[in-house]
């Protein structure tokens, strides 16, 4: 198998084991289920303050309905709160709830322990090539979105 047969099929398996081990390292650690689209919404909101929900919805991909029913069971769940934009009384603006922000910085350390385990055993060149490999990848998805 060539390397470039060896990454074809390595793409092609990737992201459905990655969403599996980052749902089950996040159930295990939080003690609730948190799907991955319900993840992403997390980090598109923040731990900054108030994402206005067209926004995070343009951010998403997703309509706006879509992402009312999803926040309905981040809100259930009490991990995020919603709130009429103080600005502008038409907008809803969603925020994390303290258990949101443990969500969410528990997800960052999910993807910095990824990172750590991607990168050991590599030399500082190995490392750069890898960063171009990730930064050519992120261009290609970001041109055929």
């Amino acid at each position: 198998m060539t390397n470039r047969d060896e990454l074809r099929a390595f793409l092609l398996d990737f992201s459905i084991r990655l969403t599996k081990v980052e749902e089950e390292f996040l159930s295990a650690g939080l003690a609730m289920t948190i799907t991955s689209p319900e993840i992403r919404i997390l980090e598109h909101i923040g731990p900054q303050g108030a994402a206005k929900m067209s926004g995070v919805a343009r951010a998403l991909g997703v309509t706006l309905a879509t992402l009312t029913v999803a926040c309905d069971r981040l809100e259930a769940k009490e991990l995020i709160e919603r709130r009429r934009d103080e600005n502008d009384r038409r907008s809803v603006c969603a925020v994390l709830t303290p258990l949101g922000l443990v969500a969410y910085h528990y997800h960052v350390s999910f993807h910095q322990h990824i990172a750590e385990v991607l990168l050991d055993g590599f030399s500082e060149e190995e490392a750069r090539l890898f960063s171009r490999f990730m930064h050519n990848l992120n261009g290609f998805l970001e041109n055929n979105q």
